[in-house]
Parts: C-alpha cells; sequence; structure tokens
C-alpha cells in the first residue's frame, strides 16, 4: 500500500508581516461634533426648573394697585399670573404676558383685603405649553389711595419756625404724620387731635435746628374699632 507523505518543507507556508495589515484611522476631525446651546438659546426639553421664577416682588401703589416684578427668564415664552385669597388653593389668572415683559399690575385688587399672588413661566415644547415652577408673595392691600401733601416753612408772630404739612387730597377722618432725618428711621409725631378737620387741612411742626427734613402721611377711618388705613404718601423733602 503506498504511503501519502508531505514533507513539512513542501507545505506552503502562509505569512502576514504587521506591517502589511491595513489600519483603519479615523482623523478627529471627521467626528461630527454635538451643538452646545448659546445662552439665548432654548434646549431641547425645557423643565420646570429652568423655568423657575425668581426674586419676585410685591408692593402697593399710591393709587392702591398691586405691581409684581420679578427677573427675567431666559428659557420662558410666557408668564402666568395668578391671584386667590387662600394661601393654597383657590389661584386664578387674572393675566398672561410676554417674554419681553418681567412685570404686571393688578389694578382690580379690593381695598382692605389679604391677597395671595403667584407668578409662572411657561416654555412650549412643540405644541405644548410648560410651566415652571411658580413664586408666590401675599400683600395686606390698604382701604384707601395715598393722600397728596406740599411741605412748606415759615414762622409765626412770635418768630418760632415750623414745617408746615398741607393735605390737598385725601380720604379718611384721621391722619398720623412721620419725619425723619437723613440717615434716621420714620418717627410718628405727635399729635393731640389726629382729626384731619381740626386742623382746616393744614399741620404745623415747631423745629430748633436746621436740617433735611423728610415727610410722609397715611390716613384712615375707623371700621368697628379698627383702623382702616390709606396708602402711605409719596415722600416729601423740605430743607430748614
Amino acid at each position: 500500500i503506498p504511503e501519502a507523505s508531505a514533507s513539512p518543507s513542501k507545505i506552503p507556508e502562509v505569512s502576514a508581516s504587521p506591517s502589511k495589515i491595513p489600519e483603519a484611522s479615523v482623523s478627529p476631525s471627521a467626528v461630527p461634533e454635538l451643538p452646545v446651546p448659546s445662552p439665548g438659546q432654548k434646549e431641547d426639553v425645557l423643565t420646570k426648573k429652568q423655568l423657575a421664577i425668581k426674586k419676585l416682588k410685591i408692593k402697593l401703589t399710591e393709587s392702591l394697585q398691586v405691581k409684581l416684578t420679578w427677573d427675567k427668564n431666559k428659557w420662558a415664552s410666557g408668564y402666568q399670573i395668578l391671584r386667590s385669597t387662600k394661601e393654597f388653593s383657590g389661584y386664578k389668572v387674572i393675566g398672561t404676558i410676554s417674554a419681553t415683559k418681567h412685570s404686571y399690575v393688578d389694578k382690580k385688587a379690593e381695598g382692605g383685603r389679604l391677597y395671595y399672588y403667584m407668578v409662572k413661566a411657561y416654555g412650549k415644547q412643540g405644541k405644548k405649553k410648560i410651566y415652571g415652577e411658580g413664586l408666590k408673595k401675599e400683600i395686606r392691600m390698604a382701604w384707601y389711595k395715598a393722600p397728596q401733601i406740599k411741605l412748606s416753612k415759615g414762622k409765626t408772630s412770635k418768630g418760632k419756625s415750623y414745617v408746615q404739612v398741607r393735605v390737598l387730597k385725601y380720604s379718611g377722618m384721621y391722619i398720623e404724620v412721620y419725619f425723619k432725618a437723613d440717615g434716621k428711621k420714620y418717627v410718628l409725631a405727635p399729635l393731640k387731635n389726629k382729626k384731619i378737620s381740626a386742623y382746616h387741612d393744614k399741620l404745623r411742626f415747631s423745629y430748633k435746628k436746621k436740617a433735611v427734613l423728610y415727610c410722609k402721611v397715611r390716613t384712615y377711618q375707623i371700621k368697628r374699632g379698627k383702623r382702616c388705613y390709606s396708602v402711605f404718601s409719596k415722600e416729601k423733602k423740605i430743607r430748614l
């Protein structure tokens, strides 16, 4: 029986030099970069935290209106203003404004009431509105608009110096007058009679030292044993 033999030397060898293996290389410049949103550009997904309102301020104007102001939110498409007479429920929308504005005046608030206000920012995700975390503030309304006053100075027939507070326009029967000097706090001026009519709308206060004096007043009416105040007048200044 013939034997099949194969000499090891005759078996062809397959060799591949590492240097001949083609390498796959990708240039870094060919890798696409993900776009980074600029500060004014909205991200693909808006969150309640991004749309949160910060630093809400509230004040009562001289004309008995409530003014709300807040920091602008760069993600907002607009703002919603809500109001309630209860802190945790009953909020109703009283206004919706564009993102270009970040203040609102409520002209329909009633005097003497306690109100709670909430401001929410909203953004648009396609056809859907996403509302951020609202911020709340409360305010106790005054009963009357601020009185208008005029300051002047003069001397009595005996040569005593005085400053005169003239009440031009007001509501209520009674008055409180506050004075302060530069760098000091307001102090309530003592009055023997607090009825405005007792002074024919002109109240005089004597002084001895020359100074820059500031003044503001508020009027009130007594209802059921309680004082119902006006908003404080605009601060007036006089150099004595």
